[in-house]
């Protein structure tokens, strides 16, 4: 945990919590996977409740490893389940991270090789046209290579979480 972090780790909270209210005024649903130790995990199903989304957010513990590349197939897969679902449904995937990943996806991988493995998944969720904000939530003096690439990737828009309070992160959101 660097400088700053606890703030950082607050904005983007207050982001998020911008994000489901207004999501909820709309009768959006909102779902949220979490990454963190060895695994990735749904803690939020999609959902319009904004008073369960925010019991999720609130228990959201932070640091750790980052299994990115499990986080990103498993919010894949939750677009696209909601797809079949609803066919004309028009989802955007938010990401917020550090892009500091460092837990392989595929067990079998080496260390040395998470980050070729995330940008391969990220190719592959790119190839699926959904529309992507990559919100940086590292050090400002140190901005994520990873996450402009992530951006870049998914053909999406990428922020730095110092750029975005919770207002601005909605309107970001709200209007891509």
């Amino acid at each position: 945990m660097g400088e700053g972090t606890y703030a950082r780790i607050k904005a983007a909270k207050g982001a998020v919590l911008a994000i489901l209210a207004k999501a909820y005024q709309k009768r959006h649903r909102v779902g949220m996977v979490t990454f963190r130790e060895e695994t990735a995990e749904l803690i939020l199903q999609p959902t319009s409740s904004l008073t369960l989304a925010r019991k999720c957010l609130k228990a959201l513990p932070t640091g750790g490893a980052t299994p990115f590349g499990d986080g990103m197939m498993k919010a894949w897969r939750v677009v696209k389940t909601e797809r079949l679902k609803d066919p004309g449904i028009r989802p955007l995937l938010v990401i917020l991270s550090d892009g500091e990943a460092n837990v392989p996806y595929d067990p079998n991988r080496r260390l040395t090789e998470v980050m070729s493995e995330l940008f391969l998944i990220v190719e592959r969720i790119g190839r699926d046209n959904i529309p992507a904000i990559t919100i940086d939530t590292g050090p400002l003096r140190n901005r994520s290579a990873t996450m402009r690439r992530l951006s870049e990737i998914l053909h999406g828009a990428y922020y730095h979480i110092s750029q975005l309070r919770a207002d601005g992160m909605v309107r970001v959101v709200a209007d891509f």
